[in-house]
């Protein structure tokens, strides 16, 4: 049933555009000889499956990057659980415990079904969860309301150990 107006999907594009616009922007650069940066592209919204699928993010371009770092790994998974408390504003009413709880959430099971991982994603084990590039479920610690770090296991692929990588660091 659609409420008129814009409908879920034209406000999600829209916000996700703003977000883009947001995050892409260096204000910080002063213009200066030479070309132009190259322009970023701005998430894709399409629908599957009766989701509405955001791609053209950091982590939609290739997580586990094979060519960045486990922290921007990292660092692309929290740019998603950002953007998916910017949308689903009573996101901590749902029980998110675990890996689980959050890769299901980001996979579109939330009340706008809006998915930034897509479905059939090489990245989500046969349990449902997230991997780091290690083939290692990433630890998701809800610390606050607001507040989440995410850590992977590192190569030795043991929770806890000495080189695990966590974000934020």
């Amino acid at each position: 049933m659609k409420r008129g107006g814009w409908g879920i999907a034209g406000v999600v594009a829209a916000g996700l555009v703003a977000m883009w616009i947001f995050r892409e922007r260096v204000p910080s650069q002063a213009p200066g000889p030479g070309p132009p940066p190259a322009a970023a592209t701005a998430p894709a919204v399409r629908k599957i499956d009766g989701l509405t699928v955001v791609g053209g993010t950091r982590f939609d371009r290739g997580y586990p990057d094979a060519a960045g770092t486990a922290v921007e790994d990292l660092q692309a998974v929290a740019e998603l659980w950002d953007a998916a408390v910017l949308l689903v504003k009573d996101y901590d009413r749902f029980p998110l415990a675990d890996n689980r709880d959050f890769t299901a959430f980001l996979q579109g099971e939330n009340p706008h079904r809006v998915a930034w991982i897509p479905p059939g994603h090489p990245a989500v084990g046969a349990r449902g969860e997230l991997l780091d590039r290690w083939q290692t479920a990433v630890f998701f610690h809800k610390e606050s309301a607001r507040r989440l770090t995410l850590r992977s296991a590192g190569p030795d692929r043991k929770m806890w150990s000495e080189d695990d990588v966590v974000w934020p660091e």
